[in-house]
């Protein structure tokens, strides 16, 4: 909408196990937040894009990683000017912090 776009943040998701794992996004009722350059904080858009990460439902092989991807929208100046992104997840009452980009980089 307006000066708005799509940015989109891509990231793998690795099974670290030795046995397959089923990951259902949708059943687990997670909520996300992407913190944009410690300053603004968006909500994701779900999508019907098959590797949303808000939605995904698949098997992860043992020992192996999937490709996900998380979409907000933000102004031209706001996205020109990111450098530093951290995802928040929270479920049942528990808050999990991760970096997809720090410093410009990933």
């Amino acid at each position: 909408t307006g000066n708005n776009m799509l940015v989109a943040f891509e990231f793998s998701v690795a099974n670290v196990s030795g046995s397959d794992y089923t990951l259902d996004m949708a059943q687990l009722d997670a909520g996300f937040a992407l913190v944009i350059n410690d300053e603004m904080t968006k909500s994701p858009l779900t999508t019907m894009l098959f590797n949303d990460f808000c939605m995904y439902r698949g098997v992860i092989p043992a020992g192996e990683s999937i490709t996900n991807v998380m979409l907000i929208e933000l102004s031209e100046e706001d996205a020109a000017a990111i450098t530093d992104v951290n995802l928040v997840m929270r479920m049942t009452g528990v808050r999990a912090e991760t970096t997809l980009m720090q410093n410009g980089g990933f």
